[in-house]
């Protein structure tokens, strides 16, 4: 077991490529899926922002949105395998899809949250 070169810290899930002889190195699992995490909560956290001015009223609204990017997913898988072309694009639009569904999750939640309450006042509570 060899430690990690981002944390530091001895695992035996050190994430390697090799490249055409050359070794890249990723750190362990930890390390690399929390880079993933920070992309993702960056891009939901713009994704506020752009997008703060129409309100989302329903799970539907996103379904679009969500089609759109996965469409983008796709097309950059079809422009890897075909065209030569780098998967930093593919990427980018899969780190997209990610904050969409996490922007579906948000609105799941407040929609239960808003059910609830509802429920409650009915009965009195």
């Amino acid at each position: 077991m060899n430690p990690c070169p981002v944390c530091g810290v001895t695992q035996n899930d050190n994430m390697s490529i090799k490249i055409s002889g050359k070794i890249y190195e990723h750190g362990c699992f930890n390390c690399w899926i929390e880079n993933v995490f920070t992309d993702i909560k960056m891009e939901r956290i713009w994704q506020k922002k752009r997008w703060k001015d129409y309100p989302v009223k329903s799970m539907a609204q996103y379904l679009p949105v969500l089609i759109e990017e996965v469409g983008e997913v796709a097309t950059e898988i079809y422009d890897n395998i075909y065209l030569d072309k780098s998967l930093n694009d593919c990427k980018t639009e899969l780190i997209q899809v990610a904050a969409v569904c996490i922007g579906m999750i948000e609105k799941a939640e407040e929609l239960m949250r808003q059910k609830e309450i509802e429920e409650q006042e009915e009965n009195g509570e």
